[in-house]
């Protein structure tokens, strides 16, 4: 038997706790879907059918040993099987197909510090907006990348100081 390396056995540990229980959380590490999910981020995953799935619906899906979080942006069919197409908001191009055997559920939600989005239901244009201008140019990403840094780093500050100390450094501002 061919020994497995810790992440691998991480990810397959993680999406069996997914298949059995119906729900899974996950700390987001790449920055591929930048500005919806930042690195840090937690991610609510609910198992769900490829036929329950619809377009600008963000899925969890395992290609090539990896796990990726990423949007649908258009629904095929793989001869008799549907297929998702995937691609992440900061990239350029698709994903591959993803077929249902590699689906293993979609994002409902996230945790951004103390603050929890939900990714279900319509989207603003602004986030539209974002979105395609983080597509067109790196340059854009990487300011959201810094911003999300410092805001982290500056919501530390705060849980990590007394109150006392919160108001003068708030009193400064």
């Amino acid at each position: 038997m061919a020994e497995q390396s810790p992440e691998t056995i991480h990810l397959a540990l993680a999406e069996e706790v997914l298949r059995a229980s119906g729900e899974l959380r996950f700390v987001a590490q790449g920055s591929s879907m930048v500005p919806t999910i930042f690195p840090g981020d937690v991610l609510v995953v609910r198992r769900e059918a490829a036929g329950r799935i619809f377009c600008n619906d963000v899925v969890l899906f395992i290609q090539g040993g990896r796990w990726f979080a990423h949007r649908v942006i258009h629904m095929a069919k793989e001869g008799a099987q549907p297929s998702l197409i995937t691609r992440g908001d900061a990239l350029p191009a698709d994903d591959p197909p993803v077929t249902e055997h590699e689906l293993l559920g979609r994002v409902t939600a996230l945790r951004r510090g103390r603050r929890v989005v939900t990714l279900t239901g319509p989207e603003a244009a602004w986030s539209k907006f974002l979105r395609w201008a983080v597509r067109k140019s790196g340059s854009v990403t990487l300011v959201l990348l810094r911003w999300n840094s410092l805001r982290k780093r500056f919501a530390g500050t705060l849980r990590r100081n007394p109150p006392d100390v919160r108001e003068r450094m708030m009193e400064s501002f």
